[in-house]
């Protein structure tokens, strides 16, 4: 059967269209542009050290008039054949222009770390917990590398942050201010875990360089303590979501058993959604509005909001504390008259809530 009698010699250049373009996935390439059927993988698709392929786009378009002539005129099968003796050939095309290694523009700082500690980038990639086509864009310098990503590395590897965002004509260095090598990388991993005095030691230099902050805030005149403190703690919820840290902490401080151990009524928690998807509360909507749920909430992290809240005690045990008010807050010592007398509560109604800005 001709192909050529059914759809005429276009279907037949549409038909070698769709073939050729199942070998040459669609993409954008240096100065590759066929009109006929999609163009090869883009560099974003090929690893960062094979050669940009320069070819002209007519001596690829000339491949497929060469096929369309062949398969003019043909049966099915001989079509067939003739499909898969082209798709061989341009597969060994492609593999000769995408496997020619290239030296590299420049040497970004980045790379000299993975080549040194003798990681591919898909591998140097998981390390650090990224894709690979960040770490090749941050190689060929299409894509800068944010601090995040940066403190990533030096956790990995024991760079310097700050040399690897120098850019790319940056050499380098370890956290010693030495050139980077795999030395420097092998005696990192060594030492990597902090011992109990480490700790304490970073500990102390939190605690100084916030006390300085706040001092300095103060003075001049004008007080921006209120400003810093807001500030600092941003930082220490954003560092705590850049490394992953919030169920990490959460999780230590149910292990010391710092809670507060809180029972609410459901008609209260849908009173207050934003509280309610803070604890994590999932309303199945066939809870009655009167039924109690306990939760343990953890006390010592940052609580970006404010709170009213009071206890509901069975009759008699609230006699004393009928006619007085009492603020309790994560800060101050609770009397202990207080503390037996809340220890009965039935559960706790929620006043008000809401988020601070």
């Amino acid at each position: 059967m001709s192909l050529s009698k059914l759809a005429g010699d276009s279907a037949t250049l549409e038909i070698v269209n769709c073939i050729l373009g199942e070998i040459l996935p669609s993409a954008n390439i240096d100065r590759l542009e066929p009109t006929l059927f999609p163009p090869p993988p883009s560099r974003a698709s090929r690893n960062a050290d094979l050669l940009q392929p320069l070819c002209q786009a007519d001596h690829r378009a000339s491949f497929i008039q060469i096929a369309a002539n062949l398969f003019h005129g043909s049966t099915v099968d001989a079509v067939k054949s003739r499909t898969q003796f082209w798709m061989a050939s341009l597969n060994t095309l492609m593999h000769t222009w995408y496997v020619m290694p290239r030296k590299p523009r420049f040497n970004h700082p980045v790379r000299q770390v993975r080549t040194r500690i003798g990681c591919s980038q898909s591998s140097f990639a998981k390390l650090i917990g990224c894709s690979s086509i960040a770490i090749q864009r941050i190689e060929n310098g299409t894509l800068k590398l944010s601090a995040k990503l940066a403190h990533a590395i030096m956790e990995a590897t024991g760079a310097d942050p700050a040399q690897l965002r120098r850019g790319p004509q940056a050499k380098a260095l370890d956290m010693m201010g030495k050139e980077f090598s795999k030395e420097s990388f092998d005696f990192f991993k060594k030492v990597l875990p902090c011992t109990d005095n480490d700790l304490r030691l970073l500990l102390h230099k939190l605690i100084s360089y916030s006390e300085l902050l706040l001092i300095a805030s103060q003075r001049g005149g004008k007080s921006k303590s209120h400003a810093v403190y807001s500030a600092v703690v941003d930082s220490l919820e954003k560092v705590a979501g850049d490394f992953k840290l919030k169920e990490s902490i959460l999780h230590f401080l149910r292990e010391k058993d710092s809670v507060r151990k809180r029972i609410y009524r459901v008609s209260d928690l849908r009173k207050f959604p934003d509280y309610a998807r803070i604890l994590e509360f999932k309303d199945t909507k066939r809870y009655k509005a009167d039924k109690l749920i306990p939760f343990t909430i953890p006390r010592g992290w940052i609580a970006r909001y404010l709170l009213k809240e009071k206890p509901v005690l069975p009759i008699g045990a609230d006699m004393k504390l009928r006619d007085a008010e009492y603020i309790l807050d994560e800060e101050r010592p609770i009397p202990e008259e207080i503390k037996e007398a809340v220890a009965q509560a039935l559960y706790w109604e929620i006043v008000e809530f809401h988020r601070e800005f």
